[in-house]
């Protein structure tokens, strides 16, 4: 019987240096999982045994694998992916699943995700709007473009300063002595001078008879202060026919058999308009507020007289043998920005003493700044992947009978362009959209419009460019696909606090075509494909299986394993639910073998041999002492 102990610790040993060896040999082997030999003794059967039986060696009860985590390294290839807990990745080869924690994978030239043997990965793949089904199946890469997709949704969260002022136009013009009056001679009532402007002194005009024009751009450099002039004078001829240059109007001769004649002939010539009104006075406008001089000493020897007047004042004859020249000063007409103040005015020529500001409520104008509190923009696509710009101006309105506290005005604009509801004419208008905040401050959607463009033509260079256009009326909620240009702008989330104007999300469902650049994958499975236009799409989710006791499973090499009886059937699910682990993604899971106790193991089992093997030795010592007995 010490034959048949040694023999079984020598087999013993020597199963526990296949398995030592077998775990140095995979110590680098991704996704390995270490084996230990387990071993039991041997007694041998009888109906009565005492408690001084020997035993009859040892034999090998199982060879366990042990399913701990090993450790992650990271790598360069997005496709390499690593499990953090538990759980198996699920493989496919000819329609028989296997399970490996092994997770180097690629795509094949079909574009399945593989791994080096071509098994394919098994997950759940998603449709064209990225919803994952439920049915196991091989994970794939659509490598084609991605096809644009058009507008249909805009969410925005931000909020409108509830310390904005609402914006109000100041406004005035020019009072002074002789301005507007005609005036002998070539003087237009201004001379230089000052204005106080938020305490600091300006010096305009800046010289003396400069134009109300020239006025109006000395005015418009200044902070807050914006102005513009126009000039207009009023004359009566008597002498008609003019002949030769016994009439000029800025130094231009014009001719005439009436009044009619005259207004057609100076209409337009020199920058000036002139309309005669039927009874032979003639109105001539200058919008950019030259003067307007007249003189009548030219050759012609008719002996016209003609009486000039402005805009104020009583009309001056002048003829040859009087007064023969006559000027006419424009009007300045100055908008001043809140918070701006032009007071004291030293220049009583220009004003008499001080502006007389009046003020009106706002009028928005996109191309204005000073008329709208905020402004924010975003690109949103038409249904052929063409980008444009979607500005939105905010402006606050004043409180009234039917003006809650707390009411804004949304105006929106698409490349500059009106897509609000049509006029009588058929021309889009200005869209506009109220927003109302209750007093804490959040929006009340009760008592604010649903902010639906539904007007909108997209447009390049100012050409239809043939996509889908608007359709009216707009119903909520947008379809999906689209079928027009419409689209809905949520601002559910808005709010109007002290804090100031700030945009603190801005999402909008639409896209230009892109082309494949990348895949990804989450953590918990999905697999996302990136495009050149910045979009990402869900192609599908990893699956992962776990099972009742992973150490019953039976290895089939090359890291797989498949289920057994003892494993019990997998439990499937996405990564990161019940006890399933989550994804590591461009990373992989080492050998869990510990190489330092492996070699400690190799040195107990070269002991054990020797030890079973120095046992044989002394029991044939022992026979042959028995044999050589006479």
């Amino acid at each position: 019987m010490s034959f048949n102990t040694a023999l079984s610790g020598l087999r013993a040993a020597s199963v526990e240096l296949e398995v030592t060896g077998n775990n140095v040999a995979n110590a680098s082997t991704t996704g390995f999982k270490s084996s230990r030999a387990e071993f039991g003794d041997v007694y041998a059967n009888a109906f009565v045994t005492g408690g001084n039986q020997p035993g009859s060696g040892v034999v090998t009860q199982d060879i366990s694998q042990q399913f701990s985590q090993g450790n992650v390294s990271f790598t360069e290839n997005s496709l390499d992916m690593a499990i953090n807990g538990n759980g198996f990745f699920v493989i496919s080869e000819d329609g028989t699943n296997s399970y490996t924690r092994a997770g180097l994978f690629g795509l094949d030239k079909a574009n399945f995700v593989v791994n080096n043997n071509g098994a394919r990965l098994q997950g759940y793949a998603a449709d064209d709007l990225g919803q994952v089904g439920g049915t196991l199946t091989d994970l794939q890469v659509n490598n084609q473009g991605l096809v644009p997709k058009p507008t249909t949704r805009v969410e925005e969260t931000f909020n409108l300063s509830a310390n904005d002022d609402v914006l109000v136009v100041r406004s005035t013009s020019t009072d002074g002595v002789g301005i507007g009056i005609a005036q002998a001679g070539t003087g237009n009532g201004y001379t230089a001078g000052t204005i106080d402007l938020n305490g600091s002194q300006q010096n305009v005009p800046s010289a003396d008879a400069l134009s109300a024009g020239q006025i109006a751009q000395e005015l418009s450099v200044l902070q807050g202060v914006s102005a513009s002039a126009t000039t207009e004078a009023t004359i009566s001829v008597t002498g008609f026919p003019l002949v030769g240059t016994e009439l000029t109007v800025n130094g231009v001769a014009f001719l005439g058999n009436n009044a009619t004649e005259l207004a057609q002939n100076i209409n337009g010539a020199i920058g000036l308009a002139a309309v005669d009104d039927g009874a032979g006075n003639i109105t001539i406008t200058s919008n950019t507020g030259q003067d307007i001089a007249f003189d009548v000493s030219g050759a012609g020897g008719s002996g016209i007289s003609v009486d000039v007047l402005g805009t104020a004042g009583a009309p001056l004859t002048i003829t040859e043998l009087g007064p023969a020249q006559a000027a006419v000063g424009g009007t300045v007409d100055i908008t001043l920005e809140n918070g701006t103040n032009l007071t004291n005015a030293l220049a009583t020529n220009v004003f008499t003493p001080n502006p007389t500001l009046s003020s009106v409520v706002n009028q928005f104008d996109q191309t204005n700044p000073a008329t709208y509190n905020s402004v924010t923009s975003a690109t949103i696509y038409d249904s052929k992947g063409v980008a444009h710009d979607l500005n939105q101006y905010f402006v606050k309105e004043p409180t009234s009978i039917t003006t809650a506290p707390g009411t804004w005005t949304t105006y929106i604009q698409i490349d500059g362009q009106n897509v609000g509801s049509n006029d009588a004419a058929g021309v889009p208008t200005l869209a506009a959209f109220k927003l109302q905040f209750n007093p804490d401050g959040t929006l009340d959607s009760g008592g604010s419009d649903n902010i639906v463009i539904a007007n909108w033509t997209p447009r390049g260079s100012g050409d239809d460019i043939g996509v889908l256009g608007p359709q009216d009326p707009a119903t909520l909620p947008i379809p999906e696909p689209a079928t027009s240009s419409n689209f809905e702008i949520d601002v559910t989330n808005a709010t109007s606090f002290g804090s100031p104007f700030a945009v603190n999300a801005l999402n909008q469902n639409g896209f230009a075509t892109g082309n494949l650049t990348g895949v990804e994958v989450g953590e918990t499975g999905e697999l996302f494909a990136r495009y050149s236009n910045g979009e990402t799409k869900v192609l599908g989710q990893i699956a992962l299986a776990n099972f009742a006791n992973p150490p019953g499973l039976i290895s089939l090499g090359d890291t797989g394993w498949a289920e057994s009886l003892e494993s019990g059937q997998p439990l499937l699910g996405q990564p990161g639910t019940a006890q399933l682990g989550r994804i590591q993604a461009g990373a992989l899971e080492d050998s869990n073998v510990d190489l330092t106790e492996q070699l400690v193991n190799l040195i107990l089992a070269q002991r054990n041999f020797q030890a079973n093997a120095k046992t044989i030795e002394t029991a044939d010592a022992i026979t042959q002492t028995i044999i050589n007995l006479r």
